[in-house]
């Protein structure tokens, strides 16, 4: 629950992560991010995807919306849908670090150390972290 929970502190915080061509969203996509994240919350996932997904017809290049979706159907035990998500998101936005930091734990987790290194390598580069020491 604390790992959930910190992915919903960042996913709240990516307010200053722009994705490229983003206007001021409209009132109802900003509802159902709202509605979202609250039933990712609450643990309802596939509610959460229902509201995100009506964010992304407004809004189809939102990446901070792919990445969260992306989590839902994570939660959900959905890895390939998650990854699909996740990878959408970076290429929408390659700068969204979350997302390489849940993608690259899923190849982690899947055995896929080749693929989890190369995430981990952006993930250091995006944060700073691959100055040599």
């Amino acid at each position: 629950m604390k790992c959930l929970a910190m992915t919903i502190v960042a996913a709240l915080s990516l307010t200053g992560c722009e994705t490229p061509h983003r206007e001021n969203p409209p009132v109802d996509a900003r509802v159902a991010m709202q509605r979202g994240v609250l039933s990712t919350e609450h643990g309802d996932f596939r509610a959460a995807i229902v509201e995100y997904e009506k964010v992304l017809r407004l809004q189809p290049k939102n990446a901070e919306v792919v990445y969260l979706r992306g989590v839902a159907y994570e939660r959900l035990g959905d890895r390939n849908s998650a990854i699909s998500n996740y990878d959408t998101a970076v290429t929408l936005n390659p700068n969204l670090l979350p997302a390489y930091v849940a993608r690259a734990a899923l190849h982690e987790a899947s055995g896929d150390f080749a693929a989890a290194a190369a995430d981990y390598a952006i993930v250091r580069r995006l944060s700073g972290d691959d100055q040599q020491r």
